[in-house]
């Protein structure tokens, strides 16, 4: 059955839509009056040795961007690049490791390929496919159940962006909150060990060329990366039951252009 309803089952606000599943060690104890929870371990798993590429500051000054002028709107939908398969792949990995436990990450992913990739697939599924780094397939048949919460913060933060601004752009301020916001979004939700080896992953991808906006994809992964980390450290250890609009709230508070005190973008 899909995982997705193991996801979403509480209605009371943002924070509970998605049914966390922690790690024991990454959860101490909750009181009625404080939250005590400390110790979330980093993950260990094996994935490209440039999945941690080095974060380099690069400041930009202020280039004022009004609608109309040349930027890229990115379709809400795929704003952080997850292909439209990505809960269906999930899912069937999610089957697969729970049927065979003792199989390797790069084992699962060759028993999904064996099983799917040469069967008759829909149109675009091949191309959802192969749009995912092989770092990113690693982590989902490392923790499925992780990936597909990262999915829906991602879809989270997509949708606050569009709230706050209007739209999800390429390259400019809407993409530097949104990456950011992402990021403190799986750090608060999943713990930081995940959502720096997943966005991290995320970014593993070839980088010749230009984005549609014009500027490098060398400069866009090097502002993902960065704006990436600068959510993730606005998490607390205490801030298990802070409200995603916190979030957003300090992700804003450093939405400064500046790689020294805070996010920046391109244009």
């Amino acid at each position: 059955s899909s995982i997705r309803g193991m996801i979403i089952q509480h209605g009371l606000d943002n924070n509970f839509k998605i049914n966390i599943e922690r790690n024991n060690d990454y959860m101490k104890n909750i009181s009625k009056i404080m939250v005590t929870a400390l110790s979330c371990f980093m993950i260990a798993i094996p994935i490209t040795n440039n999945i941690y590429a080095d974060e380099e500051n690069t400041s930009t000054e202020y280039q004022s961007l009004q609608v109309g002028d040349s930027y890229s709107v990115i379709e809400d939908i795929d704003a952080l690049g997850f292909p439209a398969d990505y809960d269906d792949f999930v899912d069937k990995i999610k089957e697969i490791k729970d049927s065979n436990p003792d199989l390797s990450p790069e084992q699962i992913l060759k028993e999904y390929e064996d099983m799917y990739c040469n069967a008759a697939q829909p149109a675009g599924w091949y191309e959802s496919w192969t749009a995912l780094t092989l770092s990113e397939k690693i982590l989902i048949a490392t923790n499925p159940v992780n990936a597909a919460i990262t999915k829906e913060l991602a879809n989270n933060a997509v949708a606050k962006t569009a709230e706050l601004y209007g739209y999800n752009g390429l390259g400019d301020n809407t993409d530097a909150f949104r990456h950011a916001y992402w990021n403190a979004l799986m750090t608060a939700r999943i713990n930081k060990g995940w959502a720096e080896a997943y966005a991290t992953a995320h970014e593993d991808r070839n980088t010749s060329g230009n984005e549609s906006d014009g500027y490098s994809k060398v400069a866009h992964k090097k502002m993902d990366l960065h704006n990436n980390k600068k959510g993730r450290n606005l998490v607390k250890w205490n801030d298990l039951l802070t409200k995603d609009e916190v979030f957003a709230q300090r992700v804003q508070g450093i939405m400064t252009n500046n790689a020294s005190t805070g996010l920046y973008w391109l244009h």
